[in-house]
């Protein structure tokens, strides 16, 4: 009986070092799965993602409005007698700008991006930031850059919703697809760019 207890317990730190070491192998494993950067999204699944969004029918827009310089409205003098003056305002006929139905083309499809890295777009006119994204709720916090680094525009989105940006040529709209948190690894979003040419 002795020499049975002595046997366990001093074959009890093997075992406590061989538990220890499956326990080790088995999160690194886990880690290991859950820290490789995922893929994008193939086309099948973007478009599948997209009707589902749309089914949803909670989308919403977030545009940069360029105002309209305003230009002071004229007055006009009338002299009557040689000494009255009365002054009116001149009605100019203001410009206002036409909505127009943009016919956009995908540019890019399902691309995922790490919080931290950016996607360029469009030959790197432009960059995508996305500077946080959070799982619950859903929600990506975006960031539009140019060439040079300068910020042009910010933007929250849930899956679904779509960022447009204009420049004198092109309207882009950045629609968010879907958000990936990781346990141990960084956090990811997926998303579209689409380009439509603007009509002058």
């Amino acid at each position: 009986m002795t020499d049975e207890k002595k046997g366990f317990w001093s074959n009890l730190p093997a075992l406590l070092t061989s538990i220890a070491g499956l326990i080790t192998a088995i999160v690194g494993i886990y880690i290991y799965l859950d820290s490789r950067p995922p893929e994008n999204m193939s086309n099948d699944e973007v478009n599948q993602t997209v009707e589902l969004l749309e089914d949803q029918g909670n989308i919403s827009i977030s545009k940069i409005e360029s105002k309209p310089e305003e230009i002071p409205t004229p007055t006009i003098s009338k002299q009557i007698n040689d000494e009255e003056i009365i002054e009116q305002s001149g009605d100019i006929g203001s410009s206002t700008k036409e909505e127009v139905a943009l016919d956009y083309a995908t540019i890019l499809s399902g691309e995922v991006v790490k919080v931290g890295n950016y996607l360029p777009i469009d030959d790197r006119k432009y960059s995508l930031f996305p500077n946080n994204v959070s799982e619950n709720p859903e929600v990506a916090d975006i960031e539009i850059r140019n060439s040079s680094q300068v910020s042009i525009g910010t933007s929250k989105l849930n899956p679904g919703d779509y960022y447009i940006f204009e420049d004198s040529q092109y309207s882009y709209k950045v629609r968010l697809l879907r958000v990936k948190i990781r346990n141990f690894g960084a956090n990811y979003a997926y998303f579209n760019v689409e380009r439509a040419s603007i009509k002058q």
